[in-house]
């Protein structure tokens, strides 16, 4: 499945160690000054139960290295920000699963080249 329109060329932004009460919609606020943000994540959970983490999509590759130049190593309301590209673990399930349905799309001749998918014998 593709991803939506507007999802299709976009770059995203892992941003750690943030404020304990922020809102996502304060996270948005304070990237959108530097590029035109598409979604922010910020998941209730915390990392060793040290500090919260969120993730920021951008709309351009050059908003997204203007704001890792801007934020990464800055300072909002007190807490030591970082920002870098987001990086999928290896083993992560949705690239098994992607990779398992490239191989069956190409597995299938049939499929491939348009045809019903019924044999010809």
């Amino acid at each position: 499945m593709a991803p939506p329109k507007n999802q299709r060329r976009c770059w995203t932004l892992y941003v750690g160690n943030l404020f304990d009460q922020i809102h996502w919609k304060g996270v948005w606020q304070v990237f959108d000054r530097h590029g035109q943000v598409l979604y922010v994540f910020v998941p209730s959970k915390r990392v060793g139960h040290i500090f919260r983490f969120g993730f920021v999509r951008m709309r351009s590759e050059a908003a997204t290295k203007r704001v890792i130049e801007r934020l990464n190593n800055s300072w909002i309301y007190g807490f030591h920000l970082y920002v870098s590209l987001a990086r999928a673990p290896q083993d992560a399930y949705w690239r098994r699963k992607e990779a398992l349905g490239r191989i069956e799309r190409n597995s299938n001749p049939s499929k491939v080249d348009g045809s019903s998918g019924e044999s010809r014998h």
